[in-house]
């Protein structure tokens, strides 16, 4: 544990890996609701995979 809180960066780091995973989740919902009004799997699966990379960005500046 650091003496400084100002040096503490661990809360910062736990909060991007928490809005990569909440980005990733969004994507995911939104990929269930484009296959449930019908719009097709292959737009689903892009979906998800534009989720996954936006994701993986902020997990990336999670690491700066």
């Amino acid at each position: 544990m650091s003496s400084s809180p100002l040096l503490d960066f661990s809360f910062l780091g736990l909060a991007l890996q928490l809005g990569a995973a909440i980005v990733i989740t969004g994507f995911v919902a939104l990929a269930l609701v484009s296959v449930t009004l019908g719009r097709g799997v292959l737009r689903a699966r892009l979906l998800v995979a534009e989720g996954v990379i936006g994701g993986l960005g902020v997990m990336t500046a999670a690491t700066l």
